[in-house]
């Protein structure tokens, strides 16, 4: 017996989803997990970046919800693309941050030069990669112009929350108590 038809289609579309959201995503997410804490060391840095990300996922997920675009085969994507850009911009943030400590900055020091170093061209590249999903609106199919939308506003999220939460939270979580042993100055990436 074959089943076939609109009916099997979407049962199929349903269950590849819900495969996607339940098995890959967590992979996914296991496999960031283990790279951040290779990569920092530190558990506070693997918490604050899960915070920036799922933070922009929920609102992307929120406003979708409050647009009323529905949850399809497109849109089940999101929260993938959504992933790697919130991961690259507090990736930014944080690294240049270890760079910084390993030549030998305070952490506040550290914190100031990255804020200083990667807040406009992450704006830039976030701006846009905002753009470029917004342009998706465009799109004649609605599951591709819903995706554009609501992207383009998690897009955002994820830099909002880099910037205006991750960054006050480590100004938080900075101590106080070290001295400089070598400045690291600011430097505009405008030179």
């Amino acid at each position: 017996i074959y089943m076939s038809g609109s009916a099997s289609l979407v049962s199929n579309i349903q269950a590849v989803i819900t495969n996607d959201v339940t098995v890959l995503f967590p992979v996914l997410l296991i496999f960031i997990t283990f790279l951040l804490w290779y990569l920092y060391r530190k558990i506070s840095s693997v918490g604050i970046a899960y915070s920036v990300v799922f933070s922009s996922i929920l609102l992307m997920l929120g406003v979708q919800g409050i647009l009323g675009f529905s949850f399809n085969i497109i849109s089940s994507i999101c929260s993938q693309i959504l992933l790697t850009v919130a991961l690259a911009d507090i990736i930014h943030l944080l690294s240049h941050i270890k760079f910084a400590e390993e030549k030998g900055a305070t952490k506040r020091e550290a914190l100031e030069s990255s804020v200083f170093n990667n807040f406009y061209p992450t704006f830039l590249t976030s701006f846009t990669t905002a753009i470029g999903f917004a342009t998706f609106s465009t799109a004649k199919a609605i599951p591709i112009a819903e995706l554009g939308i609501v992207v383009s506003f998690g897009v955002i999220c994820a830099w909002i929350s880099t910037y205006f939460f991750a960054a006050p939270v480590l100004v938080l979580l900075t101590s106080k108590n070290k001295k400089s042993r070598v400045s690291v100055a600011p430097k505009s990436n405008l030179d």
